[in-house]
């Protein structure tokens, strides 16, 4: 019999021998049993739903033992999980429960260690972003949205295992569907009963619990609004990204004194010392403390902002001030890592000049701030120097290519004769090595 042929059959059929025909079909042919999944569940959300899951009941059944191989029925499982995209719009609850069984069966293939390695962990990913996609939509019904909190409630209560990373995703995704202030203190309630579980069994520092109270202060935020949250962030300051939440709310009500308590606190505990820097920095700024933005902005200039700060650092000081300021940073910039940037920067020629003696390999990104007339000569003997000495210890055909970029760098630098000069010079020194000869050769 053709396929055009029983796929005209299956239109005669009822709905529940559709649905045991497609999840037979899928379980013995993915491929086939999917498309006709496909085909059907986009006419009839019930048979979408069904089919995967019967489909998921068939591919859960002995997970844990040595000789099962759910890989063609999870296959199948999956195009029909993918293709509940199909009606979100139009049964969003038909296609979360399809999401939210998913999210639950690949939680627990992934921690029986099933395919880690695999896809497993992306289509979780899909999962959890598909079912926040669901709970956040405008389309839900007052009556959808209860159903989706009371799957979530009945997870964290009754399936959700404490130390779950990936089941404790899944339970907090569909968050947005919460739309009452008792559903917000019923959710906030297992959430904190949650984390006195981990940290009971697993202590305070656990990865999870961060997670957690994130979830817990934007549902404070939401339903309490930003008093309580700044509130309940303070109280508990040292959980990832509290104090910065802290900080925000502080900058934003321009509260200077608390942002600089806030950000120096920060400051002292040497975790994203820069960030907590630029805090302080726009709170002296704002209360014209010239000293301690200046100080600030000496701190950040001198670490891995300077291209960013140091003209703001320039911008607190007269011409005359500068003058008189400018040895003293030149003094405390000599033994920092933007040495290099800030003789560039201000063109300081002996020092550039030096620095690439020192390393040749600087010559590349730095000639430009020489003068030729008065450095030409220095400049190309520390091409030659730096290519010579590359091409002596290089070995493979790779590196080879990155002597030619070098080759045509030093062209640029000092003309077609010299770097001519030199590349013959070279050819004749490694006759010998082909592969050498052939990729310095070319132009």
């Amino acid at each position: 019999m053709k396929i055009n042929d029983i796929k005209k059959l299956l239109n005669t059929l009822d709905k529940d021998t559709l649905i045991e025909i497609i999840c037979a079909a899928a379980e013995n042919d993915s491929e086939y049993g999917s498309e006709l999944a496909l085909k059907y569940g986009q006419q009839d959300a019930d048979i979408l739903a069904l089919c995967a899951d019967r489909i998921r009941a068939s591919l859960t059944l002995d997970i844990y033992t040595d000789t099962y191989d759910p890989a063609p029925i999870y296959d199948a499982y999956i195009d029909i999980a993918v293709e509940a995209q199909t009606i979100k719009e139009t049964a969003p609850l038909t296609a979360f429960n399809i999401y939210w069984q998913t999210g639950a069966m690949l939680t627990e293939l992934y921690e029986s260690a099933y395919d880690k390695d695999g896809d497993l962990g992306a289509c979780l990913d899909e999962c959890f972003g598909e079912i926040d996609n669901i709970a956040s939509s405008d389309n839900l019904s007052q009556q959808e949205s209860e159903k989706i909190f009371a799957a979530m409630l009945d997870y964290f209560n009754n399936e959700l295992k404490t130390d779950s990373e990936h089941g404790l995703t899944l339970a907090t995704s569909p968050i947005a569907a919460i739309r009452t202030k008792e559903q917000k203190e019923t959710i906030d309630a297992a959430l904190a009963r949650k984390i006195q579980e981990i940290r009971r069994t697993k202590g305070s520092d656990a990865y999870p619990i961060d997670n957690l109270m994130q979830t817990r202060l934007s549902l404070i935020q939401r339903f309490d609004g930003d008093a309580s949250a700044v509130k309940f962030a303070e109280s508990n300051i040292n959980i990832y990204g509290f104090r910065k939440f802290a900080a925000d709310c502080a900058l934003e009500s321009k509260d200077w004194k608390h942002l600089l308590e806030i950000a120096g606190e920060g400051l002292e505990k040497g975790i994203r010392r820069d960030m907590w820097q630029e805090y302080m920095l726009k709170a002296y700024l704002a209360l014209e403390d010239r000293d301690n933005s200046i100080k600030t902005l000496e701190h950040l200039t001198l670490g891995y902002k300077f291209d960013e700060y140091y003209p703001k650092l320039k911008e607190q000081f007269s011409k005359a001030q500068w003058t008189e300021y400018f040895p003293v940073f030149r003094d405390k910039a000599q033994n920092s890592p933007v040495w290099l940037k800030f003789i560039s920067k201000e063109k300081m020629e002996p020092e550039i000049a030096e620095e690439c003696k020192k390393d040749t390999s600087l010559i590349y990104s730095n000639y430009k701030h020489l003068n030729k007339h008065t450095y030409g000569a220095e400049i190309r003997k520390m091409f030659e120097t730096d290519i010579t000495e590359n091409a002596a210890r290089m070995t493979k055909r790779k590196e080879y290519a990155e002597l030619r970029w070098n080759l045509n760098a030093f062209k640029q630098a000092c003309g077609e004769d010299a770097a001519s000069e030199l590349r013959q010079a070279l050819l004749d020194r490694y006759k010998n090595k082909r592969a050498f000869c052939e990729e310095i050769s070319k132009r």
